[in-house]
C-alpha cells in the first residue's frame, strides 16, 4: 500500500484507532507498506 504523503509508522488497530493485544508494527520500505490480507479480513491501520 502506498500512501499519498510521507510515512514513518505504521501500526495495526482496532476500528477505533487505538492499539490492541493483536496490534503489528508494519515495516515501511521506500515509502510503501507491504501488506497481505486473506479473504473477508478487513484491516485498520494508522499511519503516521
Amino acid at each position: 500500500m502506498v500512501a499519498g504523503f510521507d510515512v514513518s509508522e505504521v501500526v495495526s488497530t482496532d476500528l477505533l484507532e487505538r492499539r490492541w493485544d493483536r496490534s503489528v508494527d508494519h515495516e515501511v520500505v521506500e515509502g510503501a507498506v507491504p501488506i497481505s490480507l486473506g479473504p473477508f479480513e478487513v484491516l485498520t491501520l494508522r499511519m503516521r
